[in-house]
Formats: structure tokens, sequence, C-alpha cells
């Protein structure tokens, strides 16, 4: 089992090709970008993951919450695919909510935050469809 440490240099290192190939790819990132868990890119939440198992729900219910204590809009949850090194074969992981708030041009502001999992006290408690 690898140490703590080794753990942490591994993720750091995921996170870092993430970004590189996110600003190589077009998409703005600042260079003074923290990097850790749970990043942000106004308005979006980054929980990047190079793990050897995945938990989804449990990553899911961190970048809401990073969501929300960021104040951002959106959050994605990217985990590196196994055996790859091309950082443009890692999977996305959005739900279903979340994926319409981001792709769907009529969800108004007040829809996108009810659909995104969070609710006016930027908490995840108590928030249905």
């Amino acid at each position: 089992m690898p140490s703590p440490a080794a753990s942490k240099a591994k993720g750091a290192k995921f996170e870092g090709e993430l970004r590189d190939w996110m600003q190589e790819n077009c998409i703005p990132i600042p260079d003074q970008i923290a990097m850790e868990p749970g990043w942000m890119m106004r308005p979006l939440v980054v929980e990047a993951k190079a793990e050897k198992r995945y938990d989804i729900p449990a990553y899911v219910r961190e970048a809401k919450k990073e969501m929300a204590n960021a104040g951002a809009d959106h959050w994605m949850v990217v985990m590196r695919k196994r055996g790859s090194t091309d950082v443009g074969e890692t999977f996305v992981v959005l739900d279903l909510r979340e994926w319409l708030a981001q792709t769907n041009p009529k969800v108004t502001q007040v829809e996108r935050i009810r659909l995104s999992g969070t609710n006016d006290r930027g908490d995840l408690s108590g928030v249905f469809l």
C-alpha cells in the first residue's frame, strides 16, 4: 500500500497534468490556481481523482460540498483512466441534474442552484427537484 505522501504526490501530479491539458485545449485556468482537492475555476469546482479504486458517490458529495463552500455555480469530478497516460482520456462524472444545469441555456440561475444540489443556505440538506 502506498504511503500517504506517495498518494498525495500522485494526486498532485495528476492535477498538474489535468490543469496543463485544459490550458492547452483552450480552457482558461489562472496560473496561480490552488491545486487542492476541489480546486476551482470560477464558476466551476473540479474534483480530480487518480486512485486505485474509485468511490464515485463520495467524490460527487465532496464536489458538491466544495462548490457550496466556494460559492461556485457548478462542479465536476475528473477521474484518471486506469492504465492511460493520456489526460484527454480521463472520465468526467456529473449527475444528470448537474449536466442539465451546465448544458441547458434555458435554465435560470435559480434553477441552476436548485439543480446543482444546494439550497439557499449553500448546503446540501433538503434539496430535491
